[in-house]
């Protein structure tokens, strides 16, 4: 799906605001996938 890709790409550019964030998005890309990732970034923003 783009729209997976696209919110993929948004976790990328969050990993760069900050080491704590870089580690949070990555456990839970790891732990539940891109579509948590995405969930993690909105309550982070």
């Amino acid at each position: 799906m783009v729209l997976v890709q696209k919110l993929k790409d948004n976790c990328n550019e969050s990993i760069n605001l900050g080491h704590t964030v870089t580690i949070t998005l990555k456990r839970v890309r790891d732990w539940y996938g891109k579509g948590k990732c995405i969930q993690m970034e909105a309550l982070s923003a």
